[in-house]
């Protein structure tokens, strides 16, 4: 999130200082900005035969829908959130049943908000790992 500068070579502006500018709606700039982390949850399954995975397979597929099912969705997602709320996104989900990723993004205007995001999702994945969602 936020890299599309590392392409510039800022020896070449000798400058002191940059900015950007960034806007919603035609004619707005907007004079502030948010914080944002890409976070990729990687699930490993065990896949075997269907026809012999009782008590056997875990399906990452499965566990994947688990994980964003479990997300906090009021107030904490796009969908329900506006101005300088922030949210946790999930945007891609894909895999098989032997492994699936979940990516997202967390957005927020403070710091302690977005650590507050990590957390969550930390905290959802322990949940995962013992198997408690």
């Amino acid at each position: 999130i936020g890299h599309g500068m590392k392409g510039l070579d800022l020896s070449k502006l000798k400058a002191t200082a940059g900015y950007t500018l960034d806007a919603e709606l035609l004619g707005d700039i907007q004079m502030e900005t948010f914080s944002a982390d890409k976070a990729t949850v990687e699930i490993n399954g065990i896949a075997i035969h269907p026809c012999c995975a009782k008590g056997v397979m875990v399906n990452a597929l499965r566990l994947a829908a688990h994980f964003v099912a479990e997300l906090p969705e009021e107030g904490m997602s796009p969908e329900s959130t506006e101005g300088k709320e922030g949210f946790i996104h999930p945007y891609a989900v894909e895999g098989t049943a032997a492994a699936a990723r979940v990516a997202l993004i967390l957005r927020d205007f403070e710091l302690e908000g977005l650590e507050e995001k990590r957390q969550i999702v930390r905290s959802l994945c322990a949940s995962l790992q013992v198997g408690t969602i």
